[in-house]
């Protein structure tokens, strides 16, 4: 079942159900003081499409899973379209779950963490912009994350940051002066296109300059 929501709201969206498609329309706004979507149930198989603008004042923006699927394929999927847009004072989205796909072509901006990555198995692919202006900007915690930025990441310290084992993080962005460097911390020069495999318990980072 596919659920658009066409009309502007002031109160949370709570998506907990089961293999439900959830569409946020082209010009319509979620805008809340704490979560603008609530998805923390242990619901599985969901598609949310954002085309339209998700707000939060003080954040988290939006809840994805539950700490007991951490370990296993949710199998959730989130685009965020050219037209989409996801802004939070604090954390943005917080993922507990595992198996995550998430694909951004439209901009993620957060205080805190922007992406806050806690399951398996996560794959990312930004080709927009995602922002954190005060910590990371993608924080991946658990195993076999697979991240690849073909776009811009601008962080207040690190735009990457994966604890988990067996992480591929792939940048091959552009060279805006305030995109992360091309290069893991633990490679050697920079190249316009870095694919880099880290061993369990290694810390990959990509370091970015301050976002403004």
């Amino acid at each position: 079942m596919t659920i658009a929501i066409t009309k502007n709201m002031k109160t949370t969206l709570v998506a907990n159900i089961s293999g439900e498609e959830w569409i946020l329309s082209t010009g319509v706004t979620i805008a809340t003081s704490g979560l603008a979507i609530d998805a923390s149930s242990s619901a599985g198989g969901r598609v949310f499409k954002i085309q339209g603008t998700l707000s939060s004042t003080h954040g988290p923006l939006w809840t994805l899973g539950a700490a007991s699927q951490s370990g296993g394929d949710a199998g959730d999927d989130i685009k965020i379209e050219s037209t989409g847009v996801l802004n939070s004072g604090g954390v943005g989205l917080s993922v507990l779950s595992g198996g995550l796909t998430l694909g951004n072509a439209g901009a993620i901006a957060a205080k805190g963490v922007a992406l806050d990555l806690r399951g398996v198995d996560a794959t990312v692919t930004n080709d927009a912009t995602l922002v954190s202006t005060r910590a990371c900007a993608i924080l991946s915690r658990a195993a076999d994350a697979s991240i690849n930025n073909n776009g811009s990441i601008k962080a207040f310290g690190d735009a990457i940051s994966s604890s988990g084992s067996d992480a591929d993080l792939i940048n091959s962005g552009g060279s805006h002066p305030h995109t992360a460097e091309a290069s893991p911390r633990r490679a050697g020069p920079p190249r316009s296109s870095t694919t880099a495999k880290f061993p369990p318990t290694a810390m990959a980072c990509f370091r970015a300059p301050p976002a403004r």
